[in-house]
């Protein structure tokens, strides 16, 4: 485990649904997203959450990605803010507890296994 090292969780709080209005910034799928996930992590040292206004997946909203230091970065695209919060959760776990942030596709929860839309190695050091 890297216990040292969080995960950090980027948001976009921009994302939005069909149909969702642009303001006010609360009704967006990507801010609830945001609230639901922040609301579940609370205090856990383990992960920091990060709201980001792009993505640039707008097409694929919601998006999330997960990042640590001399870890590999993934993002994922097309998740729904009110039903795949734990999902989340639990690839942030998985991401924190590899030494260098691969997630295998066979771990991950299934209803998000086909929504990575990135994988980028860590920054030379």
């Amino acid at each position: 485990m890297n216990q040292n090292v969080p995960t950090i969780i980027f948001v976009c709080t921009t994302c939005r649904s069909a149909g969702e209005a642009f303001e006010p910034e609360t009704g967006r799928s990507g801010f609830k997203f945001y609230e639901a996930l922040k609301h579940a992590i609370d205090a856990d040292k383990r992960f920091k959450i990060q709201p980001v206004e792009c993505l640039s997946s707008c097409d694929k909203s919601c998006n999330v990605t997960f990042a640590a230091k001399n870890k590999w970065s993934y993002g994922f695209s097309g998740l729904d803010a009110l039903s795949q919060t734990q999902d989340v959760i639990d690839v942030a776990k998985l991401h924190y507890e590899t030494p260098d942030g691969v997630i295998p596709w066979f771990e991950r929860p299934e209803s998000i296994r086909t929504k990575s839309t990135s994988r980028t190695p860590p920054l030379p050091t």
